[in-house]
């Protein structure tokens, strides 16, 4: 089964362009409301596969990160929500939330994450938030009942 989480997002303008700077843009703040998790029978964009069996009304836990990006004219706070793992083990998604804090640097001196399943398997993950104007805001576990 494939899962996916329901989202919606709302951006308003923290600043204004300058008129006087072809350049300048607006910066602008996104506010996230996280609603559940639905299933899937097959994957699609924005859409995970579980490693565990789950079924309609089953308890999961979602691990999810918001982040920041920009560029030299202005900032995008909150831009972004990137869902990172899936649980029926709230334990494991605690320490995915761990490890998205406390990420590292690999051999190729790029920012990475280790993400693992309810199965025990990890994998290194590359941050998205690792760039020269991008920021993690913050990572949250939040639980949900699976619906149709």
């Amino acid at each position: 089964m494939y899962l996916e989480l329901l989202t919606s997002s709302y951006s308003e303008d923290t600043s204004e362009a300058d008129p006087e700077d072809s350049w300048s843009r607006a910066s602008t703040s996104t506010s996230w409301d996280v609603r559940g998790i639905r299933a899937h029978e097959k994957d699609g964009y924005g859409i995970l596969k579980a490693d565990f069996p789950v079924e309609i009304g089953d308890e999961v836990h979602v691990v999810y990160a918001v982040y920041s990006t920009g560029d030299s004219f202005g900032h995008d706070d909150g831009a972004y929500l990137e869902v990172l793992s899936f649980h029926k083990d709230l334990e494991v998604a605690k320490r995915n939330e761990a490890s998205v804090n406390h990420g590292h640097r690999n051999n190729d001196e790029r920012y990475v994450m280790t993400i693992e399943f309810d199965s025990g398997a990890k994998v290194e993950r590359y941050c998205p938030w690792d760039g020269y104007f991008e920021s993690l805001d913050y990572v949250r576990v939040e639980s949900f009942r699976v619906e149709r």
